[in-house]
């Protein structure tokens, strides 16, 4: 038996252009408080930034935007460079597909560029539980380096993004929720079964197995379209829909490529009861 998640219906477009940026002058005085400081989360997995609270903007290693605030709106980008908002009224939450996503784009590069300023005026603060503090110089470099990266994403950058997705991926219909920040990897297209009533993700394709020199290749096209974002990914999803069916003959070559490319991360997957009692003394399989 899969295990999904219900998507519910699309979303819809929305067609309006992204909140403006707030111009304010950037506060970068001793006297700074949580509310007007302009404060830097340099994570081992992603930078933060937030020059005011109304406005937030998370990018990967690779210096891509990929979740912001703005607006009382929460927007996301995907690896395809999509853009998806979302918010909550009267305790309803919608969610919708951003039409003009360059307009956001141009908002999430106008932050990147405005930190780049307030690091140089001094004007950048951390958040160290309620209290807030100057970068010391070690923290100063790392974040001109990941600056830097920032900067250089253009939204005409951004939006070719989606063909670097598609020579790397074939559509991914579906993933477990607590595999969302995985790498994923598709072995398989479709599901061997695809006859359960209540799932239609994969009936517009047929399955199929990539041979190992096929894996391989597309193993190194999602190595190249993460770089350096793979950092924040912990583990890896083996997929499409029940990429276990596969005898060990098959399937123990395949995790070789996965455990030489992303050495140490734990591999799950969908299974059915049978072929997970076939596949269950593959190594590393949970």
């Amino acid at each position: 038996m899969s295990v999904g998640t219900d998507t519910g219906t699309a979303p819809r477009t929305d067609t309006g252009t992204a909140p403006r940026a707030d111009t304010g002058t950037d506060p970068t005085g001793d006297d700074a408080t949580v509310e007007n400081a302009f404060l830097v989360s340099i994570g081992p997995g992603a930078t933060t930034l937030s020059r005011n609270r109304r406005e937030v903007v998370t990018f990967d290693l690779e210096g891509r935007p990929q979740s912001w605030m703005s607006a009382g709106r929460t927007f996301k980008r995907s690896l395809a460079s999509e853009v998806f908002g979302r918010r909550t009224v009267d305790g309803v939450r919608r969610r919708w597909r951003v039409g003009d996503v360059a307009d956001h784009f141009r908002l999430t590069g106008e932050v990147g560029a405005a930190a780049h300023r307030a690091l140089a005026g001094g004007g950048l603060r951390r958040a160290d539980g309620v209290r807030l503090r100057r970068l010391d110089e070690a923290e100063k470099g790392e974040l001109t380096r990941r600056l830097a990266r920032i900067l250089a994403w253009t939204p005409e950058r951004l939006l070719g993004e989606r063909a670097r997705f598609l020579r790397a991926y074939r559509p991914v219909s579906i993933l477990p929720p607590d595999q969302y920040g995985s790498v994923v990897l598709q072995a398989t297209y479709g599901c061997s079964w695809n006859r359960c009533t209540f799932c239609t993700f994969y009936q517009d394709r047929p399955f199929q197995v990539r041979e190992a020199a096929a894996f391989a290749e597309h193993v190194e096209a999602v190595r190249a379209l993460l770089g350096r974002a793979v950092d924040a990914r912990p583990g890896v999803f083996f997929g499409d829909g029940n990429a276990l069916v596969l005898s060990n003959a098959r399937l123990e070559p395949l995790m070789e490529i996965v455990r030489t490319a992303f050495p140490g991360r734990p591999l799950s997957s969908f299974v059915d009861v049978f072929g997970g009692e076939r596949s269950r003394r593959a190594p590393g399989v949970t």
